[in-house]
């Protein structure tokens, strides 16, 4: 598990996708989306 590169590949890479995202403006628009879709699905859960 440790000695495996495919792990430690992956862990860099969603970082920095998530740090992009929220640098970026069109991450600023999918934000409200989210919350807005979980609200619903939780009361009827």
């Amino acid at each position: 598990m440790t000695a495996s590169p495919q792990a430690p590949t992956p862990a860099p890479s969603q970082a920095r996708t998530l740090a992009e995202a929220a640098a970026q403006p069109p991450a600023a628009p999918a934000t409200p989306a989210v919350p807005a879709t979980p609200h619903p699905p939780r009361r009827a859960s």
